[in-house]
């Protein structure tokens, strides 16, 4: 669906809220949603809103409204990325799994992953979704990179450990990491540049410098 389709940013975002939380009652939609406003226009915005969104997904019965909550109509089979996502985490979890099992089911959950969480949407619910997917991206990602790194696969570690700064660019310890990759894999100058560069960022944006650890790092380097 376009934006077009939505006809508005809320209608999307409720969408969202809904399919997220399964089954939610008008009262939790309202809070999260019109927060300021008094019961009688919370009604009325989210009424509107939700006539939208049973516009934008073509049919009335979509979102039904059972036991005092609103939901997806239980026919309607649906996949979905953040669900999928998640689910690939929780299961690389298993105590029982072996490392091999629980990196194919990372690499999985990982290649869903195609950006931030309705990074277009700017509420408290959506910001607090999008840092915990976010960060269940980064564990999985770090996971797999050291992984790499263990097996000696020093240019797919690096490239696993660049998508973590992609997302976090100050991760002290994720740079301290690309840093060893480098220098293990027999190019300790490419270690010191990439200290110099992530050196000039933190001075450019944060007006700070590198932590101890990477300048000691640096200075043990040979050649």
């Amino acid at each position: 669906l376009s934006a077009s389709d939505w006809r508005s940013t809320r209608a999307r975002a409720l969408f969202f809220y809904i399919l997220n939380g399964e089954k939610v009652r008008k009262e939790a939609i309202g809070l999260e949603f019109w927060p300021d406003f008094s019961p009688g226009k919370v009604s009325s915005n989210f009424h509107a809103t939700l006539w939208r969104v049973r516009q934008a997904l073509g049919h009335k019965e979509t979102i039904q409204f059972e036991d005092d909550v609103y939901s997806l109509h239980p026919e309607i089979s649906v996949w979905y990325d953040v669900n999928e996502f998640e689910r690939l985490i929780e299961q690389a979890s298993q105590d029982d799994l072996s490392e091999l099992g629980q990196a194919e089911l990372m690499r999985q959950a990982v290649a869903l992953y195609s950006g931030n969480f309705l990074q277009d949407i700017y509420m408290d619910w959506v910001n607090e979704r999008r840092d915990d997917l976010q960060s269940q991206y980064v564990e999985a990602l770090e996971f797999l990179a050291r992984r790499r790194q263990s097996a000696q696969q020093y240019s797919e570690a690096i490239d696993l450990y660049k998508k973590i700064i992609e997302v976090d660019p100050y991760q002290d310890k994720v740079h301290l990491a690309i840093m060893q990759c480098h220098a293990e894999s027999g190019s300790p100058s490419a270690a010191r540049a990439h200290f110099q560069e992530y050196r000039q960022l933190l001075h450019e944006e944060l007006n700070a410098e590198p932590i101890t650890a990477l300048q000691d790092f640096v200075d043990s380097l040979t050649n």
